[in-house]
């Protein structure tokens, strides 16, 4: 199976290893010696090292092998200069789990995608073509998590929640706090929100509140550890089928 997105997004990123903490992904000068990673880049991506792909993976990576969801192989993480969804529409980032490989967009072309989102305006860029790499990292670790016996099956929607919820936890307080903004309320007090059509209408919507419902549970860990057995239910895809 291949998780891919039609839709623009993925958000914006930074943040020292933190337990699910306030604060966003470091942009610390630290070279990519992750053993856990491949950043698959020719050259520098107008202006983007190598490097700078390696911090928001590895964050991801740590944050997701906290609550104790390790992955057993190298990931990798390749930069594509035009990238598209299967039907032709261009993305801004997608996951390959049959080859262990997540791909991002240039950041040409997030540039471009981003800006016709309104609720994107008052983001940084470049905080958000990193954050691009925490989601879909985030469904790699996740996907692997599937060949444990007692976590047979995981659906679309709650892996697109996991990851806008992480994508938005790693954004720098205020660009993240703009982009709440622009989708003002309380935090979710169910999983009613989360659906195939309310992911369809507004995925930045879906993704704010995802981050707020699970910025209000107790013990993220042990909810994510549900998510992924299947304890906690989501919708899918195949009831709009």
């Amino acid at each position: 199976m291949k998780f891919s997105r039609a839709i623009l997004f993925s958000l914006p990123c930074f943040l020292p290893f933190l337990v699910f903490g306030s604060g966003s992904l470091s942009r610390a000068e630290e070279q990519c010696s992750s053993r856990w990673l491949n950043i698959d880049v020719n050259a520098e991506t107008a202006g983007f090292a190598a490097k700078r792909f390696c911090i928001p993976a590895s964050w991801a990576i740590d944050q997701m092998d906290h609550c104790g969801f390790a992955i057993k192989e190298k990931l990798t993480v390749e930069v594509v200069e035009d990238l598209r969804h299967p039907f032709g529409m261009p993305v801004v980032g997608k996951s390959d789990s049959a080859e262990f490989r997540v791909q991002v967009a240039s950041p040409s072309q997030c540039r471009q995608l981003a800006r016709k989102e309104i609720a994107l305006a008052e983001v940084d860029l470049h905080a958000l073509y990193e954050s691009i790499v925490v989601h879909e990292v985030i469904h790699a670790v996740l996907w692997q998590q599937l060949d444990h016996p007692q976590n047979e099956s995981l659906s679309a929607i709650a892996a697109e929640y996991v990851a806008y919820a992480f994508q938005l936890l790693s954004l720098p307080e205020a660009d993240r706090g703009n982009l709440l903004a622009a989708f003002p309320r309380a935090p979710p007090r169910d999983l009613g929100p989360f659906n195939y059509m309310a992911l369809q209408l507004n995925p930045l919507r879906f993704a704010a509140n995802a981050y707020r419902h699970l910025m209000s549970v107790d013990d993220r860990c042990e909810f994510l550890r549900k998510i992924v057995s299947g304890e906690v239910e989501f919708d899918d895809w195949d009831q709009y089928e």
